[in-house]
């Protein structure tokens, strides 16, 4: 709260007496800027509560039993934590699969010194297209939303919203998802150093690690690219997870 209010007056002050905004501008725009954190601070406050939810009613634990159940290999539930860390982030957003998976991982029996940065490398690659799109419709869309961009696309007979949802969003899915593809292997390549682990160990678990990342990056770009930025991280952990866990379940 402290570094949110200093913030706001940091950029009053620099508004007004470097850009030289008008006072009414400065206010408009900061109430403005009250709606868009209270939008976040909602959805961060709904995955917070979620997440004591799930621990005071067992769900946690529960969650926490069925990945040791389907695999007590950590390099495995490397790629299990991926397709979760993608969902949650596709829901929620704003970095909340650090206050919900993390503490997962170390109640499955990560260390706490390699759950933390772990969440961090996992949640990567769905960050790009946020909570519903959020990131490219709202940052990148409302931002480029100006009449010299429109007048740009518009000679090109492209409309705007159509480079944002379509173009826009293909090419971020392509960098993004080629990139995503690898995240499971450097992750498990941390965990395994850090554990101190061989070479050999490392090398026994990347066919399992590229697959997680191929199962969530094929649907990832293919939502992306069908329907648009808003579904693409979520249908991709659910997609990616569902075939993940029956090809472990079938050995």
């Amino acid at each position: 709260m402290t570094a949110m209010t200093i913030g706001w007056i940091v950029v009053c002050i620099l508004a007004y007496f470097v850009w030289g905004m008008p006072p009414n501008w400065v206010a408009a725009a900061s109430i403005r800027g009250v709606l868009v954190a209270t939008n976040i601070l909602i959805i961060i406050l709904g995955a917070i509560a979620l997440y004591y939810s799930m621990r005071e009613s067992g769900a946690l634990r529960r969650i926490s039993n069925a990945i040791i159940n389907l695999n007590p290999d950590r390099r495995v539930q490397v790629s299990l934590a991926w397709f979760i860390a993608a969902f949650v982030e596709g829901i929620a957003g704003f970095g909340t699969p650090g206050a919900l998976v993390g503490p997962l991982l170390v109640s499955i029996g990560f260390p706490a010194k390699i759950a933390v940065p772990l969440i961090l490398i996992l949640n990567s690659t769905p960050v790009s297209f946020g909570v519903i799109g959020i990131p490219t419709v709202a940052g990148v869309g409302y931002t480029l939303d100006i009449p010299s961009v429109n007048a740009a696309l518009s000679t090109g007979g492209i409309d705007y919203w159509h480079w944002i949802n379509h173009m826009v969003t293909t090419s971020v899915a392509s960098i993004h998802g080629l990139i995503g593809i690898f995240v499971p292997v450097l992750a498990v390549t941390f965990v395994v150093k850090w554990s101190g682990g061989k070479l050999r160990d490392i090398i026994e678990a990347v066919p399992s690690a590229l697959l997680g990342g191929l199962l969530f990056v094929v649907p990832f770009f293919l939502v992306a690219y069908f329907t648009g930025p808003e579904l693409a991280s979520v249908l991709g952990a659910l997609i990616g997870m569902a075939i993940y866990t029956l090809l472990l379940k079938k050995g």
